[in-house]
C-alpha cells in the first residue's frame, strides 16, 4: 500500500438511509467496538430520529474522521518513523 493510498477514503456506497447497495454490502468487514452506555444512548436515539441505522451513523462517523485533515500528520509521522526504522529491510525487497 502506497502513503496515498492509506489517506483515500473512498466515497459513500450507502443511499437511501437503511439501504446498502448489493456492492457496499460485498465489501464491508465486521468490526466491533465497546462505547460506554451514554454514546450508545446518543446513537439509539440518532438512529430512531433519522431512520437510519447505527451502523450507518458510526460508518459515516469513521468516514468523516478519516478524511479530517487532523489526523494525517499522525498517520504521515508514523509512516516516517516506519520507513527509517525498515529502511535496511524495504531495500533488501527491492532487490528480489
Amino acid at each position: 500500500m502506497t502513503r496515498q493510498a492509506v489517506h483515500e477514503v473512498p466515497a459513500p456506497t450507502i443511499g437511501v438511509p437503511g439501504e446498502m447497495t448489493q456492492q457496499a454490502v460485498r465489501e464491508v468487514r465486521a468490526l466491533t467496538i465497546r462505547v460506554p452506555e451514554d454514546i450508545h444512548e446518543a446513537l439509539r436515539g440518532l438512529a430512531f430520529a433519522t431512520g437510519e441505522s447505527i451502523n450507518e451513523i458510526a460508518v459515516r462517523a469513521l468516514r468523516d474522521f478519516l478524511a479530517s485533515e487532523g489526523h494525517r500528520e499522525a498517520v504521515d509521522a508514523f509512516f516516517g518513523r516506519a520507513q527509517e526504522r525498515l529502511r535496511v529491510a524495504f531495500d533488501k525487497l527491492a532487490d528480489l
